[in-house]
């Protein structure tokens, strides 16, 4: 290397300042090509939003907030709803059956939730690994599998539901239904897809191996949603 330098007559100082010239060039052309939006995303005139900061986008804003789902809260508030939600029969085919192809999960989706998921349909791109997922998972909702597995499982949880409403109620004491409804899913699904029952709204106090390290793994995804620098935390950790 000094051999090539001192051919081309030039010292070490020279080369810093020829690589602190090339830095500040490329930020410069980097700032005019991003304007508004962070590196590597594309101008979206039609979106209403806050303008950003060149390079950086939204971010210095995003960490000012305490978790994604204030700052989420925080753009709602101010520029309209994020998310469009529909019941309509239709619309809900359309998207999930009819043109499944044009609605794609990001891979961001994919990464975050690749260790619950893995290449599961949840998560899922490509309309052939799709139409390959959903083959399998519609078998469960055919007439007599739905009513011998879903519907008896369902019937079973809600009655078990419905008795610690029940217990409640005659009692006058408050009780945390998001915690209930959330340990009715856990054992309606363990009930459906493994034939055992984790007990969650039976023995509450007696969590099964598996509930626990669902939860912890939730957790984990959720707080990947929250936090953009969740690679570098995790592998640090």
């Amino acid at each position: 290397m000094l051999q090539i330098l001192q051919k081309l007559n030039l010292t070490i100082h020279d080369v810093f300042v020829i690589f602190l010239i090339s830095i500040i060039s490329y930020i410069v052309y980097v700032a005019i090509k991003y304007p508004d939006r962070a590196l590597g995303t594309r101008s979206r005139k039609d979106l209403v939003g806050p303008k950003g900061f060149p390079i950086f986008g939204n971010a210095f804003s995003f960490l000012r907030r305490k978790t994604y789902i204030h700052y989420e809260q925080d753009l709602a508030n101010k520029y309209g709803p994020l998310l469009i939600v529909s019941n309509d029969p239709q619309t809900i085919e359309h998207i999930l059956k009819s043109d499944f192809e044009n609605y794609e999960k990001s891979d961001v989706l994919r990464e975050l939730g690749y260790e619950i998921f893995g290449d599961g349909i949840f998560v899922i791109n490509g309309l052939h690994k799709w139409k390959f997922q959903r083959k399998i998972i519609s078998r469960m909702f055919l007439g007599k599998n739905f009513r011998n597995l879903i519907y008896s499982s369902m019937i079973r949880k809600s009655q078990t539901l419905i008795d610690i409403l029940t217990k409640y109620a005659d009692s006058g004491n408050p009780i945390d239904l998001q915690d209930l409804f959330y340990k009715f899913t856990i054992d309606t699904f363990g009930d459906i897809s493994f034939g055992v029952d984790f007990g969650c709204l039976t023995h509450p106090e007696e969590k099964s191996q598996f509930v626990t390290n669902l939860n912890y793994a939730l957790e984990v995804m959720n707080e990947r949603f929250e936090q953009p620098l969740w690679k570098f935390i995790e592998n640090w950790e």
